[in-house]
């Protein structure tokens, strides 16, 4: 929780003010601005009216003042009152503001300390202390202050901005009547270290190749090209980390193991794809091998990525952050614990916490949780409909025709026909509404998933909204968890129906042509699912975007030059056949100033400087930004457990989803990187021990792997009936029930044997609760020292 935090005099700096430029090294990504003109956030509030004046102090306010400038003043204000600098930017038009905001160094120290930050101290991280400030690691003798990362500046500034009044904040969040009538949106800036962390991560292969071209031995052209190869799957986290936050690098993170260790399910899937175009049949020996391999795979991930991210949590300083997480300002307590706060508050008392009652929370979930289920419970019904629906129509068609095909052998052996073959005939006649239902389910069914995904995630935010979450990590687990669930049900209710529901679209009785019917159904769903939607997910997601914003820049530059050429100051300096055009115009205009009377020249120079720097405010890159799209990792996160699904359920039917699987994720890495450099609004930096929810999603979705490929194996192939030809299916359904139980044991016991933290970084956790206890009994006593005297 944010307090107020009161301004000295020296804190009373212009918002062009210098005083906290930064030095540091230069190569390092993260660190302190080091221009005094990077700002921490973007705040872009809606258009006005009227005309607003540039703040320039030499320029007299002429023009027209908006109808609710108080209010835009208010905003302003309530900005400063937190220590914050502000910038006002214009547009062209001047009918629209955008506020830039920064934190001056002892903003940051006070917000760093409210918000339990934590530094490092002599290779252990601690908690952050103004008092404590000079033991730190990040600390400058020569500056006399703390170096903050980028990131956390954003975190601190973000937090001043959003937290209420009362607890010293601006109070610019989802409740503020005033934020609701005049801001649009809230947005990070991109700084200027961006540029170096792209060379390091977008196009990283440059320099190397480079290098090689200008090189003239031959093995170091070929060691430069290995070097780049070698380098696809490498991201360069840390960096990452410091300049967009912990939550997006624990992405890239995930996402950089998941795809190495793709590579041994890739090469086993090619090999038993070989095997079965070698044998003309799906139901290979060699396929419950695979089978086996890849439920235990999916568990064996699980567990090397919990180590991994335990060492990448403590590196990055965020191992436990969720214990010690902050209050989300859109949090709410009982009517009680608010008037306690209200009537409490002092600024020499700690803020009193806001409790929300454990039974208003569960009678919330009592009535979200029945509206989730029943949402996805429809959306399996209208599923199965659908699909079986038209897998009949496919059996009653192939049934017709086998029929007329009889009736036509029977007409040519006997040269006639009779009147009775020719009402048959009549019979068989398909209707029109046959070729409805056939074409026209499958079209219904993929326009109605999208809306319906749409209209559930706003409805999912609402109900999540209602259920009044404390911190912003529970806030995100309980709404992912809401709309995850929904989109892996439509996603695989197609697979899944294809895999084990009654094949009634089967020309055959026989149990073997129906499982190999289905298997083929699956394996061709899931070629068209990986690569189709991905390439059409990467020119939507990246391509276009990218395209978009390009061309919207060059719109937006050509129309503000034209409204600057326009300008009445420039269109005085003659007609439109003798006024001069290009750069000689603006020199002919100033020329003619020259030969005026001395008070109009300078009020003529007066709005010429004024148009100027309207120009420049408008030209700056926040605008563009603000037109980006906003990024979230959900998006990405959803995608990439979908082809985790795609890979750990179903490569049984066809071997070759892993390879795809891994060609996709070393293009996914680079376009998801270029996404989030060039076509997304930077994100807001959120502090994560991990990947969070999404965890817990991997490990049910490792049990459902197991369960999956079992079943695959009894009911989707012919492998167990050709083995035990006797079997019957009560004893098939025992057998399937052992060999998923054998396996969820090995799951067990692979999470049980092998621990989920290295024993290094238990180490390191253990001194630095000896060292926090230490420092603990320190300022107790220097606080006891304090009172005797």
């Amino acid at each position: 929780m944010i307090r107020i935090y009161r301004r000295d005099s020296s804190d009373e700096r212009s918002a062009d003010d210098s005083s906290f430029r930064v030095t540091g090294k230069p190569e390092r990504i993260g660190k302190l601005s080091r221009l005094e003109d990077e700002f921490d956030f973007a705040i872009l509030l809606k258009p006005s009216k009227h005309e607003e004046p540039v703040d320039l102090p030499e320029v007299t306010a002429t023009l027209k003042p908006s109808a609710r400038i108080d209010d835009r003043a208010a905003i302003i204000s309530r900005i400063r009152r937190t220590g914050l600098h502000v910038r006002r930017l214009l547009s062209m038009d001047g009918k629209q503001s955008l506020l830039k905001v920064r934190a001056p160094q002892r903003v940051l120290e006070l917000g760093a300390e409210r918000l339990r930050l934590r530094k490092r101290v002599d290779k252990v991280w601690m908690t952050f202390s103004c008092e404590l400030r000079a033991s730190f690691a990040d600390f400058d003798k020569a500056r006399d202050c703390i170096n903050f990362l980028d990131s956390e500046k954003q975190s601190i500034v973000h937090a001043l901005l959003t937290a209420s009044e009362i607890d010293g904040g601006a109070g610019l969040n989802e409740s503020c009547p005033v934020a609701a009538r005049h801001v649009v949106q809230m947005y990070p800036l991109h700084k200027q270290d961006l540029a170096l962390l792209k060379t390091r991560w977008v196009t990283f292969w440059r320099a190397s190749l480079l290098s090689a071209n200008h090189q003239h031995d031959q093995a170091q052209k070929h060691n430069s090209r290995c070097l780049v190869l070698r380098n696809v799957l490498h991201q360069p986290l840390d960096d990452v980390a410091q300049y967009f936050g912990e939550q997006v690098a624990f992405y890239f993170a995930w996402m950089e193991m998941y795809t190495r260790w793709l590579v041994v399910p890739s090469v086993a899937g090619v090999v038993l794809f070989a095997l079965q175009v070698h044998s003309q049949h799906l139901d290979h020996p060699a396929a419950p091998i695979y089978a086996v391999f890849m439920a235990l795979w999916t568990s064996a991930f699980i567990i090397a990525w919990k180590r991994r991210a335990a060492v990448l949590a403590y590196r990055w300083g965020t191992w436990g952050y969720e214990d010690e997480e902050v209050t989300r300002p859109e949090f709410y307590g009982d009517d009680s614990s608010s008037k306690l706060h209200d009537d409490k508050e002092t600024d020499d008392q700690k803020p009193v916490e806001r409790h929300y009652a454990l039974w208003k929370r569960l009678l919330k979930y009592s009535v979200t949780m029945p509206c989730v289920a029943g949402s996805i419970a429809a959306v399996v019904t209208v599923a199965y409909y659908g699909f079986s629906t038209r897998d009949k129509l496919e059996a009653q068609s192939l049934a017709t025709k086998r029929e007329a095909a009889q009736i036509a052998d029977k007409i040519k052996k006997l040269r006639t026909i009779t009147l009775e073959d020719l009402q048959h005939l009549a019979r068989l006649g398909v209707r029109w509404d046959f070729w409805v239902y056939l074409l026209l389910t499958p079209i219904l069914y993929g326009l109605l998933i999208p809306v319906l995904d749409a209209a559930f995630t706003r409805a999912a935010r609402s109900l999540n909204n209602w259920e009044n979450h404390r911190t912003e990590s529970r806030y995100q687990s309980h709404l992912i968890l809401k709309v995850f669930s929904f989109r892996f049900v439509h996603v695989f209710a197609s697979l899944y129906y294809y895999s084990f529901a009654p094949q009634a679209s089967s020309s055959s009785t026989d149990g073997e042509s129906t499982t190999s019917d289905g298997m083929v159904r699956v394996a061709i769903q899931l070629a068209s699912f990986m690569v189709t939607g991905q390439i059409w997910k990467n020119v939507m997601e990246t391509l276009y975007p990218f395209v978009r914003r390009r061309l919207n820049a060059r719109a937006k530059k050509r129309a503000s030059n034209e409204q600057f050429n326009q300008s009445t100051v420039f269109s005085g300096a003659g007609t439109a056949a003798t006024a001069p055009r290009g750069p000689n115009r603006h020199r002919g205009s100033l020329t003619t100033c020259t030969k005026l009377a001395p008070e109009t020249v300078m009020s003529t120079h007066a709005v010429i400087h004024e148009q100027c720097v309207r120009l420049e405010q408008a030209s700056d890159r926040a605008w563009e930004e603000a037109g980006l799209k906003h990024y979230d990792t959900f998006e990405d996160y959803t995608e990439m457990l979908v082809q985790f699904g795609y890979v750990s359920f179903f490569s049984l039917a066809f071997p070759l989803a892993p390879l795809l699987a891994l060609l996709n994720n070393v293009l996914e890495l680079r376009t998801d990187a270029f996404k989030l450099c060039h076509t997304r609004q930077r994100p807001l930096a959120h502090k994560a021990s991990g990947i969070g929810v999404w965890l817990h999603v991997l490990q049910v979705m490792s049990v459902l792997a197991v369960l999956t490929n079992c079943f695959n194996l009894a009911y989707s192939t012919s492998l167990l009936e050709r083995a035990l030809p006797s079997v019957t299916p009560t004893q098939k359904v025992w057998i399937v029930f052992g060999i998923e139980h054998l396996m969820l044991l090995a799951k067990v016991w692979l999470d049980c044997v092998v621990p989920s933290v290295p024993r290094e970084v238990s180490e390191r956790l253990r001194r630095e609760r000896e060292r926090a206890k230490h420092e603990s009994a320190r300022a107790m006593v220097k606080q006891m020292e304090v009172g005797r005297n």
